[in-house]
């Protein structure tokens, strides 16, 4: 990026037009253009509120008695944190999801008995058969003999195998006590049937409301965004449903600060056809510093241009609430 800058304002500065090897430990000049595109990066990441490319989808699990979250406690489980940025729906009702933690995947557990064959299915038993389920890919193996494939049915500690379903290595009767039951696939928590809305209030009608007397205890059901960007919970978060809850959402990262200690720093999030926009604003930076109008209308022009561009494809979408138009 340093060259890129460097190399589009040659002819106005005494240096040469290819630009600087490294940027590491810089001086003069050359470090006015490090500081100039981390600037420039700086400022377009805070062009808009809503940038696509500087948002993610975050769980955050809930402690069961705690119905605030401070932005630290909240970067304790997302490191890079920086505000919420809530779902909606067409008709700007804003919402987030809340449900019971996500199971961890499963584990390794051993056969606890001889593998059977009936019907077609074969029949393993699990010393410890943990929060293996239905269509969890697995290998049953001894190390000689081994099922694999998805299992077909869960029946207490016992899982079957479609016979016709499963890959068999070896005779898998054989497969004897004690051998390994392991789980092969990219772990899919299960479905959240318990998955709510929880619904955004902003915070001037949450006081004095939602935050009145006592506070029930329970699925939280509705949640808002503090001044300081605290989050809040109603009911409080327990773990009568059996486990902690996790709310789901959207959020903002933090600012993302290009590293002036290497070479290969390169923008976190922002897409790589957007990396010229960043050189173009530190060129219109120096321009602004050295009285060059001329080379500071030509890079806001390109600078623009690209940033249109940004406008159109990482913004999100107005859409009309027809129902709201037409009655």
């Amino acid at each position: 990026m340093v060259q890129f800058v460097q190399g589009n304002i040659g002819t106005s500065i005494d240096l040469p037009f290819a630009g600087p090897s490294t940027i590491v430990g810089a001086t003069g000049q050359y470090k006015e253009f490090v500081n100039y595109v981390q600037q420039a990066y700086k400022a377009l990441q805070l062009d808009q509120d809503n940038w696509k490319w500087r948002i993610r989808s975050f769980q955050l699990s809930l402690i069961s008695g705690q119905n605030f979250y401070t932005i630290p406690q909240i970067q304790a489980q997302i490191s890079d944190y920086e505000d919420i940025q809530h779902l909606h729906f067409i008709d700007d009702t804003q919402y987030g999801l809340c449900a019971q933690s996500i199971p961890a995947s499963p584990t390794a557990t051993t056969t606890s008995g001889a593998v059977t064959s009936n019907v077609d299915t074969y029949y393993v038993t699990a010393t410890d058969i943990g929060t293996f389920n239905r269509f969890d890919p697995v290998i049953v193996s001894d190390g000689t003999n081994s099922i694999a494939g998805a299992i077909q049915s869960v029946d207490g500690s016992v899982m079957g195998f479609a016979a016709d379903q499963v890959t068999v290595v070896g005779t898998a009767t054989s497969i004897a006590p004690g051998s390994s039951i392991t789980y092969t696939g990219q772990f899919r928590p299960p479905e959240f049937g318990d998955q709510t809305f929880c619904f955004f209030i902003e915070y001037q009608d949450w006081r004095g409301w939602k935050d009145r007397n006592v506070i029930p205890t329970g699925k939280p059901y509705y949640y808002t965004r503090c001044p300081d960007g605290s989050l809040e919970f109603n009911p409080i978060p327990d773990s009568s449903a059996g486990a902690p809850f996790v709310f789901f959402n959207d959020y903002k990262l933090t600012i993302d600060v290009l590293d002036s200690t290497s070479d290969t720093s390169t923008p976190a999030t922002l897409p790589t056809r957007y990396h010229e926009a960043i050189c173009w604003k530190a060129i219109m930076y120096w321009a602004q510093v050295r009285r060059k109008p001329d080379v500071y209308t030509a890079a806001k022009m390109e600078y623009d241009r690209i940033l249109n561009k940004m406008y159109d494809d990482q913004l999100p979408q107005i859409t009309p609430f027809l129902r709201e138009l037409y009655g």
